[in-house]
């Protein structure tokens, strides 16, 4: 017997007691829970996503959101001026930043006392009190972020990195209205691994400009990956 069949009958035993029978069980969960979630995702990604992947675009991005977004920035540009006055910016991003945490708290609040405490919580879960002061640390943080990029770049130079600032805060709002509006975990689930990437790019973006505001932005991005992880335990537990 070579050394390596020898290797691989002493793993077998543990592959037989531990490792098997946590695949096995992972299956059921697979078919009941993230294979459905992935089959109401693919019209989404196949009109949405796939498009950005393979094109760079987005029809209903193309088509509604960026002439909006477009005459937004325009608007946005005039007013705090070129190069922009530091108070207006930093107005500007609070307001932006208190929009989507408004959004995000009216789709919480409809369902977090009722149907959210009715479900099953993973034992890493944090208390409910817990989560509105680190969000609001999170959005502190994003908004200085932001302001010192946009103060070291100025417009439209910080255009690219500011993208991906307001992609991730949109998603932000999306997995709240997935999550509680919805009601969907699953859905959630997977916008929530688009969200952790998009928030990772987003620092990394930061921090090629501003060391201090890419180092701000890393909290953002692991608090992200804690709330992917909750959003699993949650599905995972129920």
């Amino acid at each position: 017997m070579s050394q390596l069949e020898a290797g691989l009958a002493r793993l077998k035993p543990f592959y037989e007691t531990s490792v098997k029978p946590v695949l096995e069980g992972a299956k059921p969960f697979y078919e009941q829970k993230v294979k459905p979630a992935l089959a109401k995702a693919k019209p989404f990604y196949d009109a949405q996503l796939k498009p950005l992947i393979t094109k760079g675009e987005v029809p209903f991005y193309q088509t509604s959101v960026k002439p909006a977004l477009d005459a937004a920035v325009a608007r946005y540009v005039a007013w705090v001026g070129t190069p922009g006055d530091p108070k207006r910016v930093g107005i500007a991003i609070a307001a932006v930043i208190f929009l989507v945490a408004f959004l995000g708290s009216v789709v919480t609040r409809a369902s977090v006392d009722t149907w959210y405490n009715d479900l099953n919580h993973p034992f890493f879960t944090p208390p409910n009190a817990a989560f509105g002061p680190a969000w609001s640390v999170m959005f502190i943080l994003m908004g200085v972020a932001a302001w010192r990029v946009w103060r070291a770049l100025g417009w439209p130079a910080a255009k690219a990195p500011f993208t991906l600032w307001g992609i991730q805060l949109g998603l932000n709002v999306l997995w709240s209205v997935l999550f509680f509006g919805f009601q969907s975990m699953g859905l959630a689930l997977v916008e929530s691994f688009i969200f952790v990437a998009v928030a990772a790019l987003a620092a990394r973006a930061f921090l090629a400009v501003d060391k201090t505001a890419g180092y701000l932005m890393i909290p953002v991005a692991i608090w992200t990956v804690f709330a992917s992880l909750l959003n699993l335990g949650m599905i995972v537990v129920n």
